[in-house]
């Protein structure tokens, strides 16, 4: 799912402390869903991507 767009999703076990708001983002988000369409997909993979742009923008500044 979703290497097109190189991303490799699965599921883990995190914890952290929520700086950058993904509790709110992913608030109702399970373990990876089945997708019952097309729609559902796409949508998931918005929410994904968000969460991970924000972690990764984090991650890049602290690098500096």
């Amino acid at each position: 799912m979703g290497e097109k767009n190189g991303l490799k999703v699965s599921n883990y076990c995190v914890s952290f402390i929520d700086i950058l708001g993904q509790r709110e983002a992913l608030k109702g988000e399970g373990l990876l869903p089945d997708f019952e369409s097309e729609k559902d997909r796409s949508a998931f993979l918005v929410r994904v991507k968000r969460t991970i742009g924000a972690i990764n923008q984090l991650q890049t500044q602290a690098e500096k």
